[in-house]
């Protein structure tokens, strides 16, 4: 922001801003410059984070080990999720829901079935399958288009999310962080453990956020 300070007839300093809020430029005048600093510091919602890193890393293992007894003790293991439908715009990537995952999977599987029993056919290669009542679904390979009564089109696309992606965007006045681990494992190295799996977090399946694995024959 641009700050400065005018003079008056009677001495009296007025102290003035300019910023930009979203798609607003703000001129802010204040008798105090307090008023004027808390205002200039707050973050911007409306701005948008156009920088963006991201590191993936498909998997990785951990080990802790006693250098001095030379003995294994824990094994930590973070791994890649089961491959899954998502929806991919710019840097953003959004799984699908469970049961949309489902039906495509089930679309999918018909979609083999037809490209090996007809494999120069056009017609199949650019058949359409229901999905539901109001959306039907194509197939190119890995990647699918989703479309509804109303023309909308999605693109997604079946692969698999990184064990653990790190992701950091910011902007003039705005910074986001964020992490995600998908599958991680804490194994017990200790010669005759009691319990040689010490952590394996799973998900319930009463959440409904539990993906089967489908394999295809191609």
């Amino acid at each position: 922001p641009l700050c400065g300070v005018l003079e008056t007839n009677d001495r009296q300093s007025v102290y003035y801003a300019i910023f930009h809020d979203g798609p607003q430029t703000v001129l802010l005048f204040a008798e105090e410059t307090n008023l004027i600093e808390a205002v200039t510091n707050i973050p911007s919602l409306g701005e948008s984070m156009n920088q963006h890193i991201q590191i993936g890393i498909r998997d990785i293992g951990i080990a802790i080990i006693d250098d001095i007894a030379r003995n294994d003790l824990f094994y930590i293991s973070i791994g890649k999720s089961k491959e899954i439908w998502m929806e991919t715009s710019k840097s953003h990537i959004k799984p699908l829901s469970h049961n949309l995952n489902k039906h495509l999977d089930e679309q999918y599987e018909l979609y083999f079935k037809d490209q090996n029993a007809h494999p120069n056919d056009e017609d199949f290669a650019n058949k359409k399958y229901r999905i539901d009542e109001h959306r039907d679904v194509s197939f190119d390979d890995y990647t699918a288009e989703l479309t509804d009564h109303q023309g909308h089109r999605v693109l997604v696309k079946r692969q698999v999310l990184d064990g653990l992606w790190i992701g950091f965007a910011w902007s003039t006045s705005n910074a986001a962080f964020h992490v995600r681990i998908n599958r991680v494992q804490i194994d017990n190295e200790h010669e005759f453990a009691l319990f040689p799996v010490v952590l394996n977090p799973i998900v319930s399946k009463a959440a409904g956020t539990d993906i089967r694995m489908f394999h295809f024959d191609q």
